[in-house]
Parts: structure tokens; C-alpha cells; sequence
């Protein structure tokens, strides 16, 4: 009885670990996943704050008449009333 018994009991041992060390390692590799989607989404959002910093940047200047008045004169070549206009000669 003890000859088949002592088998037994070292395979169930065996089949208990393996089952454990199965189910930490799934839990385990969900952890890694569950972080690196962490770390993208991270990534994702300073991502985003920076463009939002730029675009705040953009409204700030889009709403200052000065700023608007630059963008008139040098990129759409407009004038003020009575003023002459120079544009310099392309060979």
C-alpha cells in the first residue's frame, strides 16, 4: 500500500504546483500587459496635454489684436487705410 501510495502523493504535489505555478503565471503576464497599456496611455496623455498647451498658445495670440494685425501684414499682405504697400521685386 505504501509503495503506490508515496507515487500518488509526489504526483499530486507535482500537479498541485504546476496548477499553481500556471495560474500566478497568467496573472503574472496579465500584470505586464495591464502595465504596459498603462505606460502607452501615459504616454498618450502627456502627448495630449502638450498639443493642448499648444493650441491654448494659439488661442491666447488668435485673440490679440496686435498678433492679428502681424498675420494681416506679413502673411496676407493687407494694409491700413492709406497706407502704401511695398513688395519687393521677384527676379
Amino acid at each position: 500500500m505504501k509503495r503506490i501510495f508515496v507515487p500518488f502523493l509526489s504526483f499530486l504535489i507535482l500537479l498541485f504546483i504546476f496548477i499553481v505555478v500556471f495560474l500566478f503565471s497568467t496573472r503574472y503576464i496579465k500584470v505586464v500587459k495591464a502595465k504596459d497599456r498603462l505606460i502607452k496611455i501615459q504616454q498618450k496623455i502627456e502627448e495630449i496635454k502638450v498639443e493642448n498647451k499648444k493650441l491654448k498658445e494659439e488661442v491666447r495670440l488668435l485673440n490679440d489684436p496686435s498678433y492679428i494685425e502681424k498675420v494681416a501684414r506679413e502673411e496676407l499682405g493687407l494694409a491700413k487705410p492709406g497706407e502704401i504697400l511695398f513688395l519687393p521685386r521677384i527676379r
